[in-house]
């Protein structure tokens, strides 16, 4: 109802601003007439006290429940930021932590390599030694039956010889008893020269 006085009023206002307008020459009044402007005031004054009345208890536990509301608000993003940071921190600190165990296991698998590798070095020289050792005495070995050998053929060879300048033939017993004078015989000479 009041809302109807008021656009009525504003209507009528209106309609004579027009008409002062249109007849010409009329100027526009900035202040209303004091008939204008008492009834104003009555229907502002009016128009408070209803809305204190009945709207004014409701106007403020709006605006009183919405101020709550955003103080939550700003208060739950305030705790929501202070947590990310603690996460951020927290998150940093094990971001370093892995890191490091990282760079440590990086550091043990270097030492480890090193290590297998110093010890499969080790074990080839080792081997190589052994394998240079068995060489050396196989060839030792070839070159102790080569002389035996040769010792053998040369002692046959000297029976044959001396049996031929003989002109007969030696006995298995005494051929055995020359070859074994003759190895000796060698033995000493191979020793002293």
């Amino acid at each position: 109802m009041l809302s109807m006085m008021l656009a009525a009023h504003a209507e009528e206002a209106v309609g004579e601003a027009a008409h002062a307008a249109h007849e010409g020459g009329a100027t526009l009044q900035l202040l209303p007439d004091m008939s204008t402007l008492v009834q104003q005031v009555i229907l502002f004054t009016v128009l408070a006290a209803v809305l204190y009345k009945f709207a004014w208890k409701h106007i403020l536990h709006a605006l009183e429940e919405r101020e709550g509301k955003i103080k939550g608000d700003l208060d739950a993003a305030e705790a929501s930021r202070k947590e990310a940071e603690s996460l951020l921190v927290r998150h940093k600190a094990a971001m370093d932590q892995a890191k490091g165990e990282a760079q440590a296991i990086l550091d043990e698998g270097k030492k480890d390599a090193l290590r297998l590798k110093e010890t499969i070095l080790a074990e080839a020289r080792e081997e190589a030694a052994k394998a240079a050792e068995r060489s050396k005495r196989e060839i030792a070995l070839a070159g102790d039956k080569a002389v035996q050998e040769l010792q053998t053929q040369a002692a046959a060879l000297s029976v044959s010889m001396a049996s031929r300048i003989l002109g007969r033939e030696v006995k298995a017993s005494d051929q055995d008893r020359l070859i074994q004078e003759s190895l000796g015989e060698f033995k000493r000479q191979t020793m002293n020269g």
